[in-house]
């Protein structure tokens, strides 16, 4: 029964899923797992007509305890298989198995800056000084958008619409386009520094290094380094 069922699965799933649709290592792992299943049915001696909804439910409980990280591949392997089973072999089995999911850890959430620990950290910034005007913008941009700390070192003056008030880049990390509106204080405080603070560069990039040479900040390190100089003089603890 066994070979002679995994041989009728096998040509009929790869009937439905071609090389061309289905990937190498994806189709192999698949098809480990169904023979996984194929396997545990002859070890327990069951035949064709002996398969049921418990069979399967049966075959989850024991793999969950040692196939914990090939669950997905086992609900997929579990869903074709009982699929095939009532369409080709009219067995009854009244579970839809293409319902159950794996049920994944919750995240933990990093929990924001508040309003006030915001408006701490720029009350320390010395405004007055290149330095304070390029640190100011930058925090109030991070805090305003929530951008990336390497979209924010990467951002170049073509991204600022300064007429709709928005700002336009592409995504470092996922390559997506993104349009982000800047409230008016933000705004102002980037203009402050392009006009007032800025260095004479060629550079494309907004924000400079302050002392010559004059070059873009590298990376999140550099934005990592402002937020976190500030906090201390602010007595707030820095957000991992």
């Amino acid at each position: 029964m066994g070979l002679s069922l995994k041989v009728t699965f096998s040509h009929r799933y790869l009937y439905l899923n071609p090389p061309t649709l289905v990937g190498g290592s994806f189709k192999y792992r698949l098809h480990c797992c169904m023979r996984h299943f194929f396997c545990f049915i002859e070890h327990v001696g069951l035949t064709v007509d002996d398969i049921s909804d418990s069979t399967f439910f049966e075959f989850l409980d024991i793999v969950s305890e040692t196939n914990k990280g090939s669950m997905n591949y086992i609900l997929i392997a579990i869903k074709l298989i009982s699929n095939f089973l009532r369409i080709e072999r009219k067995i009854s089995i009244k579970s839809d198995f293409s319902k159950l999911r794996l049920k994944y850890p919750s995240q933990r959430l990093i929990s924001p800056y508040t309003e006030e620990e915001i408006k701490r950290v720029l009350s320390v910034i010395d405004n007055t000084s290149a330095i304070g005007k390029r640190d100011t913008a930058i925090i109030m941009l991070a805090f305003d958008t929530g951008l990336r700390a390497i979209d924010i070192t990467r951002l170049s003056l073509g991204d600022i619409d300064w007429l709709s008030g928005e700002i336009h880049i592409v995504q470092s990390k996922t390559k997506r386009p993104l349009s982000l509106p800047l409230h008016a204080s933000v705004m102002n405080a980037v203009a402050d520094y392009i006009l007032e603070a800025r260095p004479k560069s060629t550079s494309k990039e907004v924000f400079l290094r302050t002392l010559s040479p004059y070059r873009p900040l590298k990376g999140a390190t550099a934005l990592d380094g402002i937020i976190e100089k500030y906090g201390k003089c602010a007595g707030i603890m820095k957000k991992p």
